[in-house]
């Protein structure tokens, strides 16, 4: 892909090739830097590097009510120098190539500074991700790439092109470790029971809800679903993305003890689980009982949603 810059104030013409703009962590990226200089200057160092760009929304208060500004987050991973302490003429300027006075100038010639350096993404990193709006605000993950030239007593040279970080399916098994969790009111012990505490995109979370009752209570519906909660900065988004329904009204009565199975469909994409400076994602199930004049029972567990 050819990425064409016209930077510094006309005095230099900065090409940057890559030989992809898609992709994955392990992967390798190989950039070409070409200057195109149209006038001497000095550069102290220049470089490429790979930037993950995080965004979340700030909320400000004041006596007037609160407003909400979107912050960024730049975090370097990976980063070459491709030239340092040099200085950057035309080729074929008439000054700096002993030509005589107003002999025609050609402004960089092809190959004079041209660079090549190799990149590559580290395992382990987010990929690029959009998270809900918040106030008109687009919080999430990105990524580019940024080619800076260092000029002493000068506006550096600073422009960037986006890439596009992706995490391909995972082809191992999960984890199966067994997960329980258990929440006990005045009226009923609620125990929650999952296969394991991982799951991925497009995939079936299976488990089981327990009842002891300790009173006698009629409940209009037992109801197990799948919750995510995102909050990227001082504003959080919770929704529900499945849900199934175990019961529906039954009489329930003191000592009894009774046990639903379920399965909760994943999403086929979606965020999943992390945890940045700023900024997390995360997934947890959640059964609860509806019942008549009291407050409703409810148990959570917190699980890992990956690709």
């Amino acid at each position: 892909m050819d990425f064409l810059l016209d930077v510094f104030r006309s005095k230099v013409d900065v090409k940057v090739w890559v030989d992809k703009t898609s992709l994955q962590p392990g992967d390798g990226l190989q950039v070409r830097v070409e200057l195109l200089p149209k006038t001497d200057f000095y550069v102290r160092r220049g470089k490429v590097e790979l930037l993950c760009v995080e965004s979340y929304v700030d909320k400000v208060s004041g006596r007037h009510g609160s407003s909400y500004h979107k912050r960024t987050d730049t975090v370097t991973v990976a980063e070459e120098t491709f030239m340092e302490n040099t200085d950057v003429t035309p080729v074929g300027d008439a000054y700096g190539s002993g030509a005589g006075y107003g002999s025609q100038r050609d402004y960089g010639s092809e190959g004079d500074y041209e660079y090549g350096v190799e990149l590559c993404v580290p395992q382990g990193v987010l990929p690029t991700m959009n998270a809900a709006m918040v106030k008109q605000k687009k919080p999430g993950i990105a990524w580019k790439l940024r080619v800076s030239l260092d000029v002493p007593k000068a506006v550096d040279v600073r422009e960037s092109m986006p890439l596009v970080v992706f995490k391909p399916p995972s082809l191992g098994d999960l984890p199966s470790s067994p997960v329980v969790m258990e929440s006990k009111k005045n009226h009923s012990v609620l125990t929650l029971s999952l296969v394991g505490g991982h799951a991925r995109f497009g995939g079936i979370l299976k488990g089981s809800l327990n009842v002891l009752m300790l009173k006698d209570v009629p409940v209009y519906e037992a109801r197990v679903e799948l919750v995510k909660v995102e909050r990227f900065g001082d504003v959080g988004h919770v929704e529900d993305m499945s849900a199934v329904i175990v019961e529906h009204d039954v009489e329930l009565t003191a000592g009894q003890a009774q046990q639903w199975d379920f399965q909760l469909d994943v999403p086929s994409a979606g965020l999943p689980s992390l945890r940045t400076r700023y900024s997390y994602v995360k997934w947890f199930v959640r059964a609860s009982l509806d019942v008549r004049w009291r407050f409703d029972p409810v148990v959570e567990q917190y699980i890992t949603v990956d690709f």
